[in-house]
């Protein structure tokens, strides 16, 4: 006896023929729908649109159908076939996970549920690619356009913020140019030693104060260091006095209780050498729920230290191109940022050593993928014609923003306890 298949309460055959029937009263209408719901959403009446599809596309004489009553909304109807559509992918999903534990008793049940978290995640991506790809005028689009730009204004005067982004907590000026981090690739880039994992976990604390979750990936660092570098960064505190154990960690207990409100928003993951970048989307998206559940918001900042190692670390062919490998990971981030989740992800990026002087887009390492992907490209470098006091003098420099202009920031980096800030000069001392 065939197993029951729960997909198939998410067929609508009548509705598959109303939509194919007014596409040949008005073959203008194919493209539309098209737009709305893709071929695989035709399982009643898949070879009348493919026949009507191959007609249409072809410029030849549509065929005869049945006398099927025309859908008198069909974008409205095409828009209804594509959410069945995305059912069925879920229903599919859903019976291949209950299956797998019923068929597999004595397996792990933690195997069943990583394979179901990856199909809910992929048909996730699959309607946020879907969403892009439609053919739009900007009539269609405007709705949608005017709402997020009321949405934007509405923050501005509830918070009072001069930004619509999240706060950097490091530049005022750097606010102002990119509007604080918005949804999108953010790429660090430095030589090693600057301050790039110091920048990052400033820029996380900042999230963090303003009650907004970071998901920070150390590639590099362990998470219990990270975790100290951040308590003392907060706290203006000397994290090697306590490595080295020439300070009491009393102190540091002290200033972690002090702030612990802050530190329940900063979530660290040491990710495993093979870790598959879907795993990184699912925490991501686990976070997501969580703090939608608990808040009105779906805000996030995802970090991540850095590139070049997440490339070697998630490499599964050791033959391939490590340049496009690179390239690669960092679109998926972007594709993060922008439609998968909507949250501004920040990147850390080596710089190539051959390089002199200050660096720019072309000196990304591995890949100029980097730079065409990214939404804003910051680089550090240190300027040694400014009095560095009791730090470093450095250069932030935004050498690409989709969101404003280009410039230099001067900035003083404590690199002690990890933080900078920026540097008031007059036009004659830069």
């Amino acid at each position: 006896m065939p197993r029951y298949q729960l997909s198939t309460e998410y067929v609508d055959q009548e509705l598959e023929q109303s939509l194919i029937a007014a596409i040949v009263a008005d073959p203008k209408l194919y493209l539309d729908v098209m737009s709305h719901t893709p071929v695989e959403a035709f399982v009643a009446e898949p070879e009348a649109f493919s026949r009507v599809g191959i007609a249409i596309e072809g410029d030849k004489p549509l065929p005869t159908i049945p006398e099927w009553q025309p859908s008198v909304e069909p974008l409205q109807d095409a828009q209804r076939l594509n959410t069945k559509y995305q059912c069925r992918l879920f229903a599919d999903a859903l019976q291949t996970g209950i299956e797998g534990l019923r068929d597999k008793v004595d397996d792990n049940p933690l195997s069943h549920i990583d394979v179901l978290v990856e199909k809910l995640t992929d048909i996730i991506q699959l309607t946020h690619e879907q969403h892009k790809q439609r053919v739009e005028s900007v009539v269609d689009l405007w709705s949608e356009v005017s709402t997020d730009l009321h949405q934007r204004r509405k923050i501005i005067e509830e918070t009072g913020s001069t930004v619509i982004g999240i706060e950097s907590g490091v530049s005022p000026t750097l606010d102002e140019l990119m509007g604080g981090l918005q949804n999108g690739l953010f790429v660090v880039a430095s030589r090693p030693s600057l301050g790039k994992t110091s920048l990052a976990t400033q820029l996380s604390l900042s999230s963090c104060k303003q009650g907004i979750p970071c998901l920070f990936l150390s590639f590099e660092e362990p998470k219990q260091r990270l975790a100290v570098r951040a308590v003392c960064s907060l706290s203006g505190l000397v994290a090697k006095d306590y490595f080295d154990g020439r300070e009491d960690p009393t102190t540091l207990d002290q200033a972690f209780r002090h702030h612990q409100d802050i530190f329940s928003h900063f979530h660290i993951v040491e990710p495993y050498k093979g870790i598959a970048f879907n795993h990184i989307r699912d925490k991501a998206h686990q976070l997501v729920i969580r703090y939608k559940r608990e808040k009105e918001h779906r805000k996030l900042l995802i970090v991540v230290d850095y590139l070049q190692l997440v490339a070697r670390s998630m490499r599964s062919n050791p033959n391939s191109d490590f340049r496009f490998d690179v390239g690669s990971i960092a679109n998926q981030f972007r594709t993060l940022g922008i439609s998968d989740i909507g949250c501004p992800v920040v990147i850390l990026s080596a710089i190539n050593r051959a390089s002199e002087g200050k660096p720019g887009l072309e000196h990304l390492s591995e890949s100029d993928q980097i730079g065409y992907d990214a939404d804003a490209v910051l680089t550090l470098s240190i300027n040694d014609e400014r009095d560095a006091g009791d730090g470093s003098s450095v250069d932030l420099t935004v050498t690409k923003n989709r969101w404003g202009g280009t410039g230099t920031i001067p900035l003083h980096f404590r690199k002690d306890i990890g933080r900078f800030s920026e540097v008031e000069i007059t036009e004659d001392e830069y």
